[in-house]
């Protein structure tokens, strides 16, 4: 249900830093809210803080959200740390697989309006490095997508890991390449 952001009380809240929030208003922009806010029968925010500011931000003058009847202030707190706490983030390797597919779909939507997208466009997209960028989508995504799965690198703590993995990879194949060439010249 629609509520008028003007209702809505925000009280102590437990997350401190509320991060880009430029980012997340541009993601409310292009894509819609996602998900939901949650406040109580009387408008007080349980949970979405984040996106409660970037709706604030763009001029928004209603939020979707969902109202949680019979709460105690334990209860709403409870709510609101689990939603944090409880969520997973990505691992890097879904990430990365996550980068490379956006990327893919950004490229394409672009090519059908006569546009580009780079990977410069890319990494100013997602906040991240070009060189991160680039080795998730033209080295690391390739590795990991390749079936059966290669578990050295699916176990790799993180993308740097990864990407020393198969640099020691292909240098052991230039090796074994300039032996075998060796052999030859030899005989």
């Amino acid at each position: 249900m629609k509520i008028p952001i003007a209702n809505i009380i925000i009280g102590e809240r437990q997350r401190v830093d509320l991060g880009d929030i430029p980012e997340l208003a541009d993601s409310l922009t292009r894509l819609g809210q996602i998900h939901n806010i949650g406040v109580t029968t009387d408008m007080r925010l349980i949970w979405g803080i984040r996106r409660l500011t970037a709706a604030k931000s763009l001029g928004w003058t209603e939020i979707e959200a969902t109202v949680r009847d019979g709460l105690t202030n334990e209860s709403e707190q409870e709510i609101e740390l689990e939603e944090d706490i409880k969520r997973k983030d990505r691992t890097w390797q879904e990430k990365c697989l996550a980068c490379a597919k956006l990327f893919r779909i950004k490229a394409r939507a672009a090519r059908a309006m006569g546009d580009t997208w780079t990977i410069y466009t890319m990494a100013s997209f997602t906040g991240q490095k070009k060189s991160t960028v680039a080795n998730y989508i033209y080295t690391l995504a390739d590795a990991l997508d390749i079936q059966p799965r290669d578990e050295e690198l699916w176990k790799s703590a993180n993308y740097t890991e990864a990407l020393g993995i198969l640099r020691d990879r292909h240098f052991n194949e230039v090796q074994a390449e300039m032996e075998r060439r060796r052999q030859v010249n030899i005989s």
